[in-house]
């Protein structure tokens, strides 16, 4: 028989600990406490300032949803009010992206009195050195919240999954800013391990790395998947989807990106309504204090900031350069909507070159009939071994390590085995079973 020995390893973020960010609450504050608002930045004249578009007001109470906007000039922390943004009533789970001199806030929904809630399709653009809103772009093809959104090539901005009036979407909506127009790219797959609203995400390269969020099906739980698409750079529509199942969901927290890694800050490893109640009980849902970031791979490693301060119901976060965010309002303890503004800093560990973490597995041949073979020289460190099916169910599963699985039950198709390690790391890859 011939062999296909796959190793399984993963690259750490340098040993990644909770000096790693160093988070700064702001003396100044928002004019008013809002949470689930559109954040992002602009440079005008030289000067960097955060905005902020729309939200919920302390009330939490679909009346408090509005349309105010407001920017702060960072250097002297002052702030100051904005048109509203032009729409016909507030609007919360929208996103902001900057790209040169405009600011583009898509989506979000609204809230009537009768409890009903409506997606929306607009696109606003803002104009940073006119200070000042223009005619809104090209309507959203699927009106959608609570989505993916980044910036590819300074130009185009993805839209990926969410939610629209009355369930999920696979949808991936690629919006063209010179052209004012839409396409659609490669949806993701139409399941509940990637439809989700509340998740967020960025692209490294031409990578697209989404996690958590909120999954289809009662009380909408929260799914513990980092998805990765792989653009075609020749053809942007052109997306090939995979994921790995992990140990975080955060929901609502803001995504930002530095030089090689991705980090998700704050949120709640809970789902919630926009009143910050659970989906799950109607109780109140606490912010997990989280910073977790990603390296090129499956692993991430869970932070301890050294403030609790971080909040959950974010919809971004401002990039100030230097690896430093500006987080303004959001939920905190108790589901206390914030205008307090934090600055936190991604500090780089000295040490430039990532180091592979030591444990070892291996899959032999991953194309198999009736028994996967594996191979471990630290098999005394493996806590358990899982099998998983593509869309992220539990099949079967070993605790500690044995040389052979016997998978003679299963049916033909692709699968993931998940190995976890008594310190909490793990490993993940796929195989065939004929």
């Amino acid at each position: 028989m011939k062999y296909l020995f796959i190793s399984l390893f993963a690259f750490l973020s340098f040993n990644l600990n909770a000096q790693s960010w160093n988070i700064e609450l702001l003396e100044t504050k928002m004019p008013e406490p809002i949470s689930n608002n559109a954040q992002t930045e602009g440079i005008l004249d030289g000067k960097i300032y955060i905005y902020t578009f729309a939200g919920i007001d302390s009330t939490k109470q679909f009346d408090g949803i509005h349309l105010r906007s407001y920017r702060m000039d960072l250097e002297n922390e002052t702030w100051e009010a904005l048109p509203d943004l032009p729409d016909d009533r507030g609007k919360i789970a929208a996103s902001a992206s900057t790209i040169g001199d405009t600011i583009y806030i898509v989506g979000g929904y609204y809230v009537f009195e009768n409890g009903t809630e409506q997606s929306s399709n607009h696109i606003h653009r803002f104009v940073i050195s006119e200070n000042n809103f223009i005619e809104d772009g090209a309507s959203i093809p699927v009106p959608i919240d609570d989505h993916v959104q980044f910036v590819y090539k300074n130009r185009y901005i993805y839209i990926i999954t969410g939610w629209t009036d009355s369930g999920h979407v696979p949808d991936v909506q690629i919006y063209d800013t010179k052209n004012d127009t839409w396409m659609m790219g490669d949806p993701v797959p139409s399941n509940s391990a990637f439809m989700v609203f509340g998740g967020s995400g960025e692209v490294i390269g031409d990578t697209i790395y989404y996690l958590g969020g909120a999954g289809p099906g009662g009380n909408f739980l929260p799914s513990p998947n980092l998805r990765k698409g792989a653009i075609n750079p020749n053809n942007i529509s052109e997306i090939v989807w995979t994921r790995d199942i992990v140990d975080q969901s955060p929901y609502r927290a803001a995504c930002v990106r530095t030089e090689e890694y991705i980090h998700w800050l704050g949120g709640s490893d809970k789902t919630y309504n926009y009143n910050g109640l659970a989906y799950t009980n109607n109780q109140g849902v606490p912010p997990n204090y989280k910073a977790i970031s990603a390296f090129e791979s499956s692993v991430l490693e869970d932070l301890e900031p050294i403030t609790a301060a971080l909040p959950m119901d974010l919809r971004g976060a401002a990039d100030i350069g230097n690896d430093c965010f500006i987080i303004c309002g959001g939920m905190l303890e108790d589901q206390i909507v914030s205008d307090e503004c934090l600055k936190a800093c991604f500090e780089k560990p000295s040490s430039t070159n990532p180091t592979a973490f030591t444990h070892s597995f291996k899959l032999i041949n991953n194309i198999i009939n009736e028994e996967l073979r594996l191979f471990s020289d630290t098999p005394s460190e493996i806590d358990k071994i899982e099998i998983y099916s593509m869309d992220g169910q539990y099949i079967q599963g070993i605790q500690q390590f044995r040389n052979v699985m016997n998978l003679s039950e299963m049916t033909s198709g692709m699968y993931i085995i998940r190995v976890l390690f008594n310190n909490s790391h793990y490993l993940t890859d796929k195989f065939i079973k004929n």
